[in-house]
């Protein structure tokens, strides 16, 4: 579940943790189409970030192994060999332990720059210690990987997905413009108070003056750009619970303009909240948004379609009760 698609194909670390694997699904069976042994970098499975440079250029990146500075491997995607690997120039910041294992690496096209989204740590993952006050921005050269600037931000605490580097959960997006958005998170309460932050275009530094998710009732857990300002995020309202399996899990449309957000109805009447908190149950496909719900009350996994166009929802697929449902992925057939 935890992997990377494009087109036909994943790309995936498997369990034994020394190669990286090309495969698709065919005939219902998971055939591997090529796979690259490690050369000098090691990684872990499902703890590292990645960003596609072009259609055959995919760079990953994560904690070392004693998560003390920040590796990296350029991948040839068409033949499945390392183009180049190397460390990044960054430490742990002062007075914290560790890294966090992967952080979340972005490209924007626009401007050709990366941006690498990370930060310290002590101890566990308990909530005394856990991270740095608030969360560094690296910017890279996509071709050498030299760090251009690395700066601690002042607007949330952590990104949203640090801990899958967005295998398990969309948390950047683009508009039209070339703007970079973010989800993040910072704690108030002993809860977690979500955020969308913005990068503007041509810009390395977040713009203190833009806040995407005002009064946020809980955590923001994916946002995806749908196109004309608007964005589906998926988040959790604290006071319907803050368990990981709790059903206070909802959709909404954001108006990225003002912030507004609109809770998505079907047939006139809210969607009941949804359980599953670490999930990728929305994608985003020829104007239309399919996104996954898993109520208390039925029986079923329920597929809505929401047009982008029109903002109607529509009643999709179901998922028997016996399956755990938990990613939607749009793969190209043969």
């Amino acid at each position: 579940m935890e992997c990377i698609s494009k087109g036909k194909y994943y790309y995936q670390i498997p369990s034994d943790e020394n190669r990286f694997v090309k495969y698709q699904i065919k005939n219902n069976k998971v055939v591997v189409t090529a796979e690259c042994p490690f050369k000098g970098n090691v990684y872990k499975v499902r703890s590292y970030t990645h960003a596609w440079l072009d259609d055959n250029t995919l760079l990953i990146m994560s904690a070392n192994g004693k998560k003390t500075g920040v590796i990296w491997t350029k991948l040839n995607t068409a033949d499945m060999s390392i183009i180049d690997e190397g460390e990044l120039n960054i430490s742990v910041p002062e007075g914290y332990s560790k890294l966090t294992s992967s952080g979340i690496l972005t490209y924007r096209q626009a401007d050709n720059k990366l941006f690498y989204f990370y930060y310290g740590k002590n101890g566990l993952s308990g909530k005394s210690g856990k991270t740095t006050t608030a969360f560094y921005t690296a910017v890279l050269d996509p071709v050498t990987l030299a760090v251009e600037s690395n700066k601690r931000n002042s607007l949330a605490r952590e990104m949203a997905g640090s801990a899958y580097g967005e295998l398990m959960q969309d948390c950047v997006m683009y508009d039209e413009s070339g703007n970079l958005y973010l989800a993040a998170i910072t704690e108030k309460d002993d809860l977690e108070q979500g955020h969308l932050l913005r990068i503007n275009n041509g810009e390395i530094d977040f713009d203190a003056t833009y806040e995407g998710y005002p009064d946020a009732d809980g955590k923001l857990l994916t946002i995806q750009y749908l196109g004309n300002g608007k964005a589906l995020a998926y988040a959790r309202n604290d006071a319907a619970g803050t368990a990981i399996d709790s059903y206070s899990h909802y959709y909404s449309i954001i108006d990225l303009a003002t912030g507004e957000r609109t809770r998505l109805s079907y047939e006139g009447k809210e969607l009941a909240y949804s359980g599953g908190r670490f999930s990728q149950r929305s994608v985003v496909f020829n104007e239309k948004a399919y996104f996954g719900v898993n109520t208390e009350a039925d029986t079923n996994a329920i597929i809505y379609i929401y047009d982008t166009k029109t903002g109607v929802v529509e009643k999709g697929a179901e998922v028997a009760g016996e399956f755990y449902f938990d990613m939607i992925r749009v793969i190209e057939n043969d």
